[in-house]
């Protein structure tokens, strides 16, 4: 465990690195368009990935098969036929959405980039087992490896093209090259074609409630970019796109946590019979003290954050960054319950979940976005995951876990610590306002920021 989440530390910190170091470099190099289009362009793709989820990684981890050659071979042989149908259905929905989201140009983007699905549908099973036995030094090593040498090419693209074509190819030679480190430098036998009826059953049985667990993830994680569009400007995006990105972090560390260590803890908990109150409760404590922790200097600083490693264009992301950085150390705490789902192959009741959060997050944005657009929106964002936490108290309720109050206190302290940061800097998050977009430098300017 330990070993675990040193690797998940480890791993984390530097595809941060990486990712930051990155983003500076090529917010240098391309326009906020370019941004806000490529953010459109993930959303899709993410969300056309997400609505076809058939739960072939879970049904790996948690299958008594895992081990059987023919079991896990299905698996992946479902996984890439999957890969292609998805592939296919984001060729036929390019145009359709480039009219909804009224981006001339963005639908060969869509399309092209809907290679990285068939790529990222070849993941190699060898990955899932070395997660179900908490073994990731090889697996984080690949990852930092794959997403370095990505970042460089997706660079090198970008002073080349001068294009969001560059974001796009980067993303799909990154994914290519993390998918073929799996399939060829993890140690075990590849994974080949195969057909095995009773392990295709396994897999739609926990994968069917998956599918929709993952839409309203999807809503969740990439619905506010849809959002956005209608109450801003392409360029507005890109901005916006940059604050939700530095915020994002906490949550993707917390669901790496989530994932990678605390669902096989949990599923050793469910499988050896013993009681999961007290264990979620010390990992729920610990996950919200670490997120107070990291978050807070963001809470107050994280306008000046911006100011110094962005040109000024980018001045508007750091009132976002305050703001939305409390809704990433609200939703944190997801990481800590979650997993308690799938570990009690109670993948229904995590569909529930999921998708009622989706919605709510969904028709909460759409009236920020109405009654104060952008500012709307990003409130509406911070406010969702307060509720969201109390209702999932009451679904892992029917596995013996208690944790309403507690967390509410723990919602509340946290709370406090975010007034008393924003108190001590003047930053009084209802007297924001919906930022103008100045459209571009001077040629001299952008030369200089360019270099």
């Amino acid at each position: 465990m330990n070993s675990g989440l040193f690797w998940v530390i480890a791993t984390y910190g530097s595809l941060v690195g990486i990712r930051v170091i990155g983003n500076l470099i090529l917010t240098r190099l391309l326009h906020p368009e370019m941004f806000g289009t490529i953010a459109l362009v993930n959303a899709v793709i993410l969300g056309i990935n997400m609505f076809a989820d058939v739960g072939v990684r879970d049904a790996v981890i948690n299958s008594h098969r895992h081990q059987d050659k023919n079991f896990v071979n299905t698996a992946w042989t479902l996984s890439v036929i999957r890969g292609f149908i998805v592939f296919a259905v984001v060729l036929i929905l390019a145009y359709p959405f480039e009219i909804l989201l009224g981006v001339e140009g963005i639908w060969p983007v869509i399309a092209v980039s809907g290679l990285s699905l068939i790529a990222y549908s070849c993941m190699s099973t060898k990955v899932f087992s070395a997660e179900r036995d908490i073994d990731l030094k090889m697996i984080s090593l690949l990852e930092i490896g794959a997403q370095f040498i990505g970042m460089i090419i997706m660079i090198g693209l970008a002073w080349w093209w001068q294009s969001v074509w560059a974001l796009a190819v980067g993303t799909i030679i990154t994914t290519s090259i993390l998918m073929s480190s799996y399939m060829f430098l993890l140690p075990g036998p590849r994974n080949k074609f195969h057909w095995d009826k009773d392990a295709v059953w396994e897999v739609f049985k926990l994968g069917r409630w998956i599918l929709i667990s993952t839409a309203g993830t999807f809503l969740v994680l990439q619905g506010d970019r849809f959002v956005a569009r209608y109450f801003t400007s392409v360029e507005l995006l890109g901005i916006y796109s940059i604050a939700i990105a530095l915020s994002s972090m906490v949550i993707e560390a917390a669901e790496k946590v989530g994932k990678k260590l605390l669902y096989p803890k949990y599923r050793r908990v469910v499988a050896e019979g013993g009681e999961l109150d007290g264990v979620t409760k010390k990992m729920r404590f610990f996950g919200v003290v670490g997120s107070v922790l990291i978050c807070l200097p963001v809470v107050g600083f994280g306008d000046w954050l911006v100011q110094l490693l962005y040109d000024p264009r980018y001045d508007a992301a750091g009132w976002m960054l305050q703001l939305l950085i409390v809704a990433s150390m609200y939703r944190a705490m997801d990481s800590t319950l979650k997993p308690v789902f799938i570990a009690n192959n109670d993948s229904f009741t995590g569909m529930i979940y999921e998708f009622g959060k989706g919605i709510t997050y969904i028709i909460a944005m759409i009236i920020g976005g109405i009654y104060a657009g952008l500012v709307g929106i990003i409130l509406a964002i911070v406010v969702s995951p307060m509720v969201n936490q109390v209702v999932l108290t009451f679904y892992v309720r029917k596995y013996g876990i208690r944790t309403t109050l507690f967390d509410i206190a723990l919602m509340i302290g946290a709370g406090a610590c975010v007034a008393l940061m924003w108190w001590a800097v003047d930053f009084n998050p209802f007297a924001v306002e919906n930022p103008v977009f100045v459209p571009e430098l001077s040629a001299p300017d952008a030369q200089h920021l360019a270099h």
